[in-house]
């Protein structure tokens, strides 16, 4: 029905029971709504005329091939070619469902609908990532089930377990609970459902090996060849007063039927590798650029058990240079502590007083050169002090009474090597008297030589080989005050028991014979004195005996041959040797002298300034005189007031001194 005359038409003759080529009118068509197909037009077939069920009409499922989201405005790709775009200002998509109505419009589970333009399709789509998606509101793909109110909304949901390529690496989502990373043979994540008694988490590497473990045991594990196993690095919050880096929390039953507890443990092994030159840390603390404490260590431990708490422990053996603990505290405002110990009772619990409290128990074996303790203190720019070690006993009236108290007690040999000393200032001093009958004293004690038992005493670390000393019981009963009682503690195990017992011994305080030694010196050199002025004075009578005897002729020097006949005569002459001008200063006469004594001199005229000097026994002058006259003179002394001992005098002449004499006071 039409013009067929055209050129088209000729050359294309069309195979059809009917071809309208112009408007076609249909007056009267009867309605039936019961009636299942309808006619459409097949766009690829020429335009014919083909019957469609309408069942299928608006529920054609098509896959999306892409969708742009620019602003409220949804671009959506089908893969039949058609796109549409959709405005979604108009509704709400916040956690909705999105779904075709079968009319040609995108919905939410909300109830608001957009129409769709034509072309886009209507219905359920089922989308190429294995997400159940709604085209009529195309706009909001989701996975998993929305929740208003506590109320689970129908949503997306994955349609079968899937595998997403991740540039060469997997993503799965498996029936059995497991989400994977990496593909389903070596995961770089499983986690596991609670049916499941093995891993909960697990981290593993490019060759399947298990680098982090979590257990439903609560344990994990981690493994790295890295430079770190675990690595946490706290960034300070701007709220809080407590910052934790890492925090280790365990509750242990009281029936815990294990033997050791530990808290952190940290154990190393070379596998055969050569680590020589290398450091190995257990545990390395570095706190710093605090105005208050800077603490490398903090370990609170408060148990009720009659074991052992050990707030750090640590073995360390094998290496080049073992250091069972490092420590170093520096660039503090106020003070810096290397390591600063505490230790002793607390709290009310009357058992604590018999225990043994080490602030530090130090233990050192084998190898060339062993040190118990090694202190080194420089660069103080006032003081430095290698040890400074304080000690006191319990409170007065404590039961039982305290025992010794020693700053420091040492088993064996010490050398110091500087100086030694004691407090001896005056300020220190009260109750001053002079040491009397000191050489009676020394002569008392009884100096022996000796061997230590060494079989008998080993723990003592008593010197071996000849040994010269006093015996503290023969000193207690001369000197009692130089003897002191001494206790040497007790060795214990680890479990508490005695290995060695406490010996208790008496002690002797050499030092102090000291000044007793010095004040016998000083009576004997008193004594040695007093005899040698005596010993001076009788040679100076002998010495004027035998001037006597040589001016009176009865006899010569020289043969010293006594003149048996005094009345003959023979040729002698004599000559006077008088020099005026000499200064002379006699021994005092009599010496010793109990109460007076006299002084002969000669002061010349010539001298303008003369001056006799009296000293004690301490070589402090006690008397001053000066002399007026010239020529020769004498002077008694009187020395009621003195105490018996030698004193000694001389004389000055014009600044000069000229002689000194000895005078031994009886």
């Amino acid at each position: 029905i039409g013009d067929w005359t055209t050129a088209f038409n000729i050359n294309n003759p069309i195979d059809a029971k009917l071809d309208i080529d112009g408007d076609l009118r249909i007056r009267t068509v009867t309605e039936d709504t019961t009636l299942l197909q309808v006619l459409v037009i097949d766009s690829t077939d020429h335009n014919r005329v083909h019957w469609r069920s309408v069942d299928d009409l608006g529920s054609d499922d098509q896959n999306l091939t892409g969708a742009t989201l620019n602003g409220t405005l949804l671009q959506i790709d089908i893969e039949n070619g058609n796109s549409a775009s959709v405005d979604l200002s108009s509704i709400n998509t916040d956690a909705q469902t999105l779904s075709f109505n079968g009319s040609g419009e995108l919905c939410i589970s909300n109830g608001n609908c957009v129409p769709l333009p034509p072309g886009s399709g209507g219905g359920a789509v089922t989308a190429n990532n294995g997400l159940r998606i709604f085209p009529a509101n195309s706009g909001n793909v989701q996975l998993g089930q929305a929740n208003t109110g506590g109320t689970a909304l129908t949503g997306g949901e994955l349609l079968d377990n899937r595998e997403i390529p991740l540039n060469g690496h997997s993503l799965f989502f498996s029936t059995n609970g497991r989400i994977g990373i990496g593909t389903f043979s070596s995961s770089k994540l499983t986690v596991k459902n609670d049916l499941d008694l093995d891993n909960i988490l697990l981290l593993k590497d490019e060759a399947g090996t298990n680098k982090v473990v979590v257990t439903d045991q609560g344990l994990t594990t981690v493994n790295s060849l890295g430079s770190a196993a675990l690595a946490v690095n706290l960034t300070t919050p701007s709220t809080g007063s407590n910052i934790v880096n890492i925090k280790a929390l365990t509750t242990i039953d009281a029936n815990f039927p294990g033997s050791n507890v530990t808290g952190i443990e940290s154990s190393f092994t070379t596998g055969g590798g050569d680590l020589s030159g290398r450091t190995v840390r257990g545990i390395s603390s570095n706190p710093r650029n605090s105005l208050g404490s800077n603490i490398a260590y903090h370990t609170n431990l408060a148990f009720s058990t009659t074991g052992e708490n050990i707030g750090l422990s640590a073995n360390v053996t094998q290496g080049n240079k073992n250091y069972g603990a490092l420590l170093n505290a520096q660039s503090g405002i106020m003070e810096n502590y290397g390591v600063k110990i505490t230790a002793g009772t607390l709290g009310s619990n009357p058992n604590q007083n018999n225990a043994i409290n080490y602030g530090v128990n130090a233990t050192v074996t084998g190898g060339n050169t062993t040190y118990g303790g090694r202190f080194s203190a420089t660069g103080g720019s006032n003081k430095n002090y290698g040890i400074y070690v304080t000690v006191s006993g319990p409170p007065s009236g404590t039961t039982p009474p305290s025992g010794p108290n020693y700053a420091g007690y040492f088993a064996g040999d010490v050398y110091i090597s500087g100086t030694f000393g004691g407090p001896s200032d005056l300020m220190l001093k009260d109750n001053l008297n002079e040491i009397n009958n000191a050489s009676n004293i020394i002569n008392q004690l009884q100096p022996k030589t000796f061997d230590y038992k060494l079989s008998d005493f080993p723990n003592m670390n008593l010197s071996s080989g000849l040994q010269y000393g006093l015996i503290a019981q023969d000193v207690e009963a001369i000197l009692p005050d130089l003897i002191t009682e001494v206790t040497q503690p007790a060795e214990l195990d680890s479990l508490g028991n005695v290995v060695t017992p406490e010996i208790n011994f008496k002690g002797l305080e050499y030092q102090q014979l000291i000044p007793i030694l010095i004040a016998g010196f000083k009576e004997q050199q008193s004594e040695l004195d007093t005899k040698d002025s005596l010993i001076d004075n009788l040679q100076s009578e002998i010495n004027y005996i035998k001037e006597c005897l040589l001016n009176a002729r009865i006899c010569e020097e020289g043969n010293r041959t006594i003149n048996q006949n005094p009345t003959t005569e023979t040729n002698q002459k004599s000559i006077e040797l008088i020099n005026t001008n000499s200064i002379i200063l006699d021994q005092n006469l009599p010496n010793p002298f109990a109460e007076t004594t006299v002084i002969n001199y000669n002061i010349p005229t010539d001298v303008l300034e003369a001056k006799l000097l009296f000293y004690d026994l301490n070589g402090r002058i006690i008397k001053e005189l000066m002399i007026e006259e010239r020529g020769e003179s004498k002077l008694t002394v009187y020395g009621n007031n003195l105490k018996t001992g030698v004193y000694t005098y001389s004389l000055i002449a014009d600044g000069e001194l000229i002689a000194t004499k000895k005078m031994i006071k009886k």
